[in-house]
């Protein structure tokens, strides 16, 4: 019968064992990392989508003031917009703005808004 004779080298070293621990460690930080961002954004967007709905709901629901009119001058142009030309007609436009304020009790915001065509009030 023969004697076997352990291999010193075989098998992994302490060293290596760390190594790979370490390596290990560093992904799973860096992957937490990205599901705090990934969440934070998510948190973000729901924020935004509310007060976008909030603040579209407010502007069907708000009344417009009179603001004058505008006119629009259109103009005869080269193709590459280099050569402008005489004034070939001009439209004359209601403005109207409505104001919309949104937000929660502590943080309230206001956003104007510009309408331009459409009826007068």
């Amino acid at each position: 019968m023969k004697r076997r004779r352990i291999d010193s080298r075989s098998g992994e070293t302490i060293v290596e064992v760390m190594v790979s621990v370490l390596i290990f460690l560093m992904l799973m930080t860096v992957l937490q990392g990205a599901i705090m961002f990934c969440n934070s954004a998510q948190k973000k967007s729901r924020q935004i989508r509310q007060d976008t709905t909030e603040i579209c709901r407010k502007l069907q629901a708000a009344t417009a003031e009179d603001n004058g009119s505008t006119n629009f001058d259109f103009y005869a142009t080269s193709a590459d917009e280099s050569v402008i030309g005489d004034n070939v007609f001009s439209i004359s436009a209601p403005k109207q703005k409505k104001t919309v304020s949104y937000g929660a009790a502590g943080e309230t915001s206001s956003t104007t808004f510009y309408l331009y065509g459409g009826t007068t009030p």
